[in-house]
């Protein structure tokens, strides 16, 4: 953890650590080690993690997936079946970005059947018991349900932050209406069907009806 040195402004920053690597891995052109392992994604991961870490927040915490199945999968084995296996070559990598967290001193949080969607939620909410500023740094819009006047989201990639304010102005909504939203409008990139007929749009005006 990185403190501020100033007590009255305690900031958590939330990293969704697996949709990270995803992004750099296929961000930057292949790299690898003296003996020949590819390390494009763990270059990219340390050069990311060093970049937050100069902004000074209070509390860095990084948040992945695991491999086996989560209790979503129980419930609806559809459930991101359609996905296909990770690149051979980005495989190898997850371990040692792994070691590369804890390195770096960086919590690392993970836990068999969840998500680090879930465990991300888990601390946001936590943060804002604490009436801590929380930035989730991902561009999963799930996490859009986790908004509030003290936790925003931020696009790594992009560089911009997106508030209760953002979300009103495109999706039309709350943020605890994000939930019933996506339930209408479904999810491909998870293989979550819909309601048939009904976009974004659509939802959103039935939202605010």
């Amino acid at each position: 953890m990185f403190s501020t040195g100033d007590p009255k402004k305690e900031t958590l920053w939330l990293i969704d650590t697996h949709s990270l690597i995803f992004q750099v891995f296929h961000g930057i052109p292949m790299m690898t080690s003296p003996a020949g392992l590819p390390i494009n994604a763990v270059f990219g991961i340390a050069r990311d993690l060093m970049g937050l870490r100069d902004r000074k927040p209070t509390y860095l915490v990084c948040a992945m997936d695991r491999a086996e199945p989560t209790f979503r999968s129980s419930i609806f084995p559809a459930y991101k079946a359609h996905r296909p296996e990770p690149p051979a070559d980005l495989v190898g990598q997850f371990s040692l970005i792994e070691e590369l967290i804890v390195a770096m001193g960086i919590p690392l949080l993970s836990m068999a059947g969840f998500e680090a969607d879930d465990l991300i939620a888990t601390v946001a909410t936590s943060a804002q018991e604490r009436d801590l500023e929380c930035l989730i740094c991902t561009s999963d819009k799930d996490c859009r349900q986790l908004l509030t006047e003290k936790t925003r989201l931020f696009n790594l990639r992009k560089g911009i932050e997106f508030g209760m304010s953002e979300l009103a102005a495109d999706w039309g909504i709350r943020p605890d209406q994000v939930v019933e939203l996506q339930a209408l409008v479904g999810d491909s990139a998870d293989n979550v069907p819909g309601v048939p007929g009904i976009g974004y749009k659509t939802a959103a005006k039935l939202l605010q009806e």
